[in-house]
């Protein structure tokens, strides 16, 4: 995804890319003319940020054997709330940083939360927040609400899409003439007309408001949502801090009671 949206939107920034597996590095490279495959070692001496594309638990491993031959000033970059930043910070004496991307970036858009670590100066942020910022919007998150801000960032359009995916599914179970693409087709602009709503400056209860007609059929699909949609909201928000607390190997925290047929809108 970094490769795509790089390669769309900032193709004038040169990218070394190392891995486990040469080949599926090389294969994922092939596209970009800015991109090239390059052992691990000359990727630690050469990049001014050392981006972990990593599952979260070959991170120890990997910062370890690049720390030692990263260059003074470069910047270690975690993408993952799985591995804490003073983890980081005790294994790579460079700067910290940690990013957390979302797909969308490969379309140019989709937030991107953007959280200082050890060592890493003011300065140092705004150079990977102006990268990004060429194909989303970074936001600058406090560690304290970083679960919250990666729900809504990197989570959501999975979470968006899961719910989209169900209620086709529910609409499509229904249907007698429209075949399943044009099903899709409809739905996605919806979603699209959604999004250029918002960026426009609509809320999400003004977009309800334009749409349900009092006493018509998409205020029934509303009071069916609001009836059971804020105790599964909150049982979703719920699984994403238990098991971020289980990756981390801390307790988990203390949930939050959802408040049944309260819908939370603004």
């Amino acid at each position: 995804m970094l490769l795509t949206a790089l390669g769309r939107f900032a193709p004038d920034v040169a990218v070394l890319a190392s891995g486990r597996e040469p080949e599926r590095v090389a294969g994922a490279v092939a596209d970009w003319p800015m991109a090239r495959a390059v052992d691990p070692q000359e990727l630690a001496s050469t990049a001014d940020l050392v981006v972990l594309c990593l599952p979260p638990q070959a991170y120890r491993a990997w910062i370890e054997a690049l720390a030692p031959t990263m260059r003074p000033g470069a910047i270690l970059v975690s993408v993952t709330n799985a591995v804490t930043l003073e983890d980081l910070g005790r294994w790579c004496a460079n700067p910290v940083i940690k990013i957390i991307p979302s797909p969308a970036h490969a379309v140019g858009r989709g937030a991107c939360l953007l959280t200082a670590g050890p060592r890493a100066t003011a300065e140092q942020v705004e150079r990977v927040r102006a990268l990004f910022a060429r194909f989303c919007r970074p936001v600058l998150t406090d560690p304290a609400d970083a679960r919250i801000a990666s729900n809504l960032a990197g989570c959501a359009p999975a979470i968006l899409a899961a719910f989209c995916a169900s209620f086709l599914d529910a609409n499509a179970a229904r249907a007698q003439a429209l075949d399943p693409e044009a099903l899709r087709a409809m739905l996605a602009e919806s979603v699209g007309a959604l999004a250029a709503l918002l960026d426009e400056g609509a809320s999400f209860e003004d977009v309800m408001r334009r749409t349900a007609t009092p006493g018509g059929t998409t205020e029934a699909a509303i009071d069916a949502l609001a009836a059971d949609g804020p105790a599964l909201c909150a049982r979703i928000v719920e699984a994403t801090f238990q098991r971020e607390a289980q990756l981390l190997g801390i307790p988990p925290p203390r949930s939050s009671p959802a408040t049944p047929g309260t819908p939370v809108r603004g």
